[in-house]
This record gives C-alpha cells, structure tokens and sequence, in this order.
C-alpha cells in the first residue's frame, strides 16, 4: 500500500520532514552502536540513567519555546513537565549512585521508619486519587460525566511510591545523601503531579466523544481527590530522608570533636 507520498504506508514522514527524519535515525544509530561499550564501561544502573535523561532533555525544549515564541498551542501541562523531569532526574541520580552504594545493615528503628511510606504508599495506589470531568457538546445534544480514577493511574501516586522506595533503600546506605536528596527532590515535585494522570483516553467511552477532548466542543478536566495514605507516605518519606540527612551530615562533626572515638 502505497501513501500519498508515493512511498509505502507509514513513510510519509521521509518525504515531509526529511531532515528530520535523518537526524532521527543518525541520533538513534549513535546510540544502538554507543549502548554496548556504554554498558559495559559504566554498568547497567548509570546507562540506564543515561537513557532515562533523553526525555528530560527533550522536555526542555518547551522553556526554549517559552522564550522565542511558542508556534500554535501549548500541548503539554508545562507544570507537570517541570515536575515529571525533576523526578526522572531524581531517579537517574539514584540509579548513577547504585553502581558505588556501600550497603550497611539498618537499625530496626530506620527499617520501621522506611517501610512505614512504603506501605502507605501502596495502599493509596488502590484508592481514589484523581476525579475526571468531561464535557463535551455533539451533534445530538451535549454529553457530561465525571469519574474517579485510583492512584495506580495517578503520576503523583507511582512518585509517592518512588520516594518511598528511595528512603527505604537509603538506610542500607553507608553513603545515602545523594539518594536521599533524590527523594526530596520527588517530594518536591509531587505538588505538581496531583492531577496528572497516566492516561486520558477511557476504553468505556465512545471515541466520537473523547476526539473533542481539547477542541471547541469538549473540554477534559482533572482534579486531584484527597487520598490520605498517598499524603501520609509523602510527609513520612520527606520527614525521614531530612533526618537521616541531619544525622549523616552531623557525624564528621562529631567525629572531628571526639578524634578518640574515630574507630567505634
């Protein structure tokens, strides 16, 4: 089948954006053909970060356009984007430290204190976390509805779990700062990712519907639910990373006071 281009179905983008495409491919190659010296100089925790920063880097260019003049509407929630990248940052920083983390065996009271934004950070991703309202006006009359969508389909759930896996894997750290400041950097962006969800098209819904999401006819609209345990990890997670924080960074200090005690 042939598009009309003339070329087969699919490579119509080639005759378009030729340009384009070819830095595309040339960028893509470079990385296959980098990936396995990468993985083996480096190891599997830091290339895996360096994937990871691809769309941060991308992203970027929506402050660029910011500047220069945005050609046609804003398509992406620029809050959410800001915030979304500081998390995959956050997550690629933690993933660079795992190659040289020293593990050391956690006190029971850390381990209590870890676990505890874990669990409640599971349990919030069973509960209602964002409320949708759609409104939309079709030929026939007009079409409203809202629903409820749980935390497991909420971006500020999955990072509420994220930073609750971060302190927990912080306190077998004998060196936690920068994993820690990872997970304050989760808890800093998780205001932002309140409403975001991790889909908008609903398979219940008609598509003649929801094609009009964003158009004069129809508007799609996100409001985040109170959903308690998701709050509870968050503050618990934040709270726990600052103190083991406060600690580890007091402890040169104490060592430098009492030189004797250096070795217990």
């Amino acid at each position: 089948m042939e598009g009309a281009s003339g070329l087969p179905a699919g490579w119509g983008s080639l005759a378009e954006q030729p340009f384009a495409v070819a830095v595309a491919a040339l960028s893509w190659g470079f990385v296959c053909g980098a990936w396995p010296a990468t993985l083996k100089a480096w190891g599997p925790a830091p290339a895996a970060a360096a994937l990871s920063v691809a769309p941060v880097l991308l992203s970027g260019l929506i402050l660029v356009e910011q500047v220069v003049g945005v050609a046609g509407p804003q398509p992406l929630i620029v809050p959410g984007v800001i915030a979304g990248s500081l998390l995959v940052a956050a997550g690629a920083c933690a993933l660079v430290h795992g190659r040289d983390a020293q593990p050391i065996a956690a006190r029971p009271v850390w381990l209590a204190a870890a676990a505890i934004p874990v669990i409640c950070a599971l349990v919030a991703l069973a509960l209602p976390a964002i409320l949708v309202s759609v409104d939309v006006t079709v030929t026939g009359g007009v079409f409203a509805a809202s629903w409820p969508l749980t935390g497991v389909e909420s971006v500020a759930a999955w990072a509420a779990l994220a930073l609750a896996v971060l302190v927990g894997v912080a306190v077998y750290d004998a060196r936690p700062l920068l994993p820690l400041a990872a997970a304050l950097a989760a808890a800093a962006a998780w205001p932002w990712l309140r409403d975001v969800p991790t889909h908008v098209w609903n398979a219940t819904l008609a598509p003649e519907i929801q094609v009009y999401y964003g158009t004069e006819y129809g508007s799609i609209l996100f409001a985040p639910i109170m959903n308690a345990p998701m709050l509870a990890a968050v503050i618990l997670a934040a709270v726990t990373s600052l103190t083991i924080m406060a600690l580890r960074l007091a402890r040169p200090r104490r060592a430098a006071s009492h030189p004797d005690d250096g070795g217990s």
